[in-house]
This record gives structure tokens, C-alpha cells and sequence, in this order.
């Protein structure tokens, strides 16, 4: 097998190890985000009473978004596109408290953290494919720029600047941990698989050995150690079932002569 074929089985194996890590992963933030989504309207009506009915009406329309796509994690074919369904629901969700924010307090609206936390959770989510995270994480920026800067009620510089901070350090970790974590897994899969090949080899040329060591170099019949080893488990076998067996042996006459004409190239 060549080593491009073998790199090709490789990469192949690994997509599919990180498909169901993040199926797995998935399902379970998915569903935990639509409990949380909804809970943290208890928080609206603390925060916010005026506004609490509306981001109530908000919050419902993003668990549903997100539900559907977690119903989408249990179909086949969606597999492939597992990665960007997961970072789906995430943008949802922060576009959703970005909303919340624009019909809020804008800029001095404390919801940006809920974005925050979200883009934390791509970490979650997605440990392997940075790029993807990056682009995630600015469409979730983005959308709470643009929420800010379409609600200019409280407007204030410092809150601005200090908001779009804390969310780019955030995603800034997010990006570093996934190249970290990505390519450490990476490693850790390589060195499996070299070690299932070596492994595998060892099995093969002891398997080779093995029956090398049954076998006459001249006659290539098996040779008198096989003949004992069979033996025995027949006996064994007839002593457990308490039966009979028969073993046949044949002389052949002036075998030496034969072997002496045939059998030797010296």
C-alpha cells in the first residue's frame, strides 16, 4: 500500500473521529443552549420589564431555529456539514442577544456577555477547524456592531471600544485553543495509527514465523514438531468427549535410499 493511499485512509478515518466527536458535542450544547436561552428570560424580566415580552418573542424564535437544527444532527446526510450546523446555532443564538441589545440599551446593554459566552463556546462546540470558528466569531461581532451602532439611545465610545474588546480577546483564546487543540489531537491520532501499523506488521511476521516453523524447508510438508503439536490436541480433544481416534502411520521401505538419490544438492 503506498504511503498517498495510507495518507488518504488516514485523513478519511480522522474526519470521521472528528464528525462524531462533534455530533456528540453537538447534542449536547445544542439542547443545553435552548434550555439556557429560555431560562435567561427570567433575567429579561429583571433587567428589562419593558422589553421582557419582546425578547421573549426573540429567545422563542432562536430556540426553535436551534432546535431544528439539532433535529438535523440525527439525519445522515447532514454529517458533513455537522461543523457548520454547530457554528449555526451559535451565530443564532448571539444574533438573538444582539437584538436584545438593539431594542435595549445599546451599546450599555451588559448582553454583550451573552455574546461573549457564546463565542466561548465555539471552544465547545468546534476544537478542531480554527478557520471556521474565525469566521463565526466575526459574523457574531459583526451583528452585535451593527446592533450598537443602529441603537444610538445610550451611546457611549468607552463601552463600545470595551465591549468589542472583551469579545475579540475571547475569540482570540477561542482561535488559539482550537489551533492548539487541533493539532495536538492531530498528533495524538498519527502516533495511534503508526503505532496499529507496527503493531499490525509485528502480527504479520509473526504470523509468518509461525508458520514457517510448522513447515519442512525440503519436503515444505509439515514437519515432526506440528506433527506432536496436533497430536496432542487430538488427544486432549478424545480425553474431554471420551472417545476414540485412530492415527494411521505408514514405513515407507528403503526411504534412505530415496532420500539419499532426491533428497539432498549435495
Amino acid at each position: 500500500m503506498s504511503t498517498k493511499t495510507l495518507n488518504k485512509e488516514w485523513t478519511d478515518e480522522y474526519r470521521e473521529i472528528i464528525a462524531d466527536i462533534i455530533l456528540f458535542r453537538s447534542r449536547i450544547v445544542i439542547a443545553c443552549g435552548i434550555l439556557l436561552h429560555l431560562v435567561f428570560f427570567y433575567l429579561d424580566r429583571a433587567v428589562y420589564p419593558a422589553h421582557a415580552s419582546t425578547f421573549l418573542i426573540i429567545r422563542v424564535i432562536d430556540s426553535l431555529l436551534m432546535a431544528i437544527i439539532f433535529g438535523l444532527t440525527f439525519l445522515r446526510r447532514t454529517r458533513h456539514f455537522m461543523v457548520w450546523m454547530c457554528l449555526a446555532a451559535a451565530v443564532i443564538a448571539s444574533a438573538g442577544m444582539s437584538l436584545m441589545v438593539y431594542f435595549s440599551d445599546g451599546v450599555s446593554s451588559h448582553y454583550y456577555e451573552g455574546v461573549n459566552l457564546t463565542i466561548l463556546g465555539l471552544l465547545v462546540l468546534n476544537s478542531f477547524y480554527w478557520t471556521r470558528n474565525l469566521i463565526a466569531g466575526i459574523l457574531m461581532i459583526g451583528v452585535y456592531s451593527i446592533a450598537t451602532l443602529a441603537n444610538q439611545g445610550s451611546w457611549n465610545l468607552n463601552k463600545y471600544l470595551y465591549s468589542h474588546y472583551f469579545m475579540a480577546s475571547t475569540l482570540f483564546f477561542v482561535l488559539l485553543m482550537t489551533k492548539f487543540y487541533g493539532s495536538q489531537h492531530h498528533k495524538e491520532f498519527l502516533n495511534s495509527e503508526q503505532l496499529k501499523k507496527s503493531e499490525r506488521k509485528l502480527d504479520r511476521m509473526y504470523k509468518q514465523v509461525h508458520e514457517r516453523s510448522k513447515i519442512d524447508d525440503l519436503t515444505k510438508i509439515y514437519n515432526r514438531r506440528h506433527f506432536f503439536s496436533i497430536l496432542d490436541e487430538k488427544i486432549d480433544v478424545a480425553s474431554q468427549l471420551n472417545k476414540s481416534f485412530y492415527l494411521v502411520l505408514f514405513d515407507i521401505d528403503a526411504f534412505k535410499e530415496i532420500n539419499d538419490h532426491f533428497g539432498h544438492t549435495w
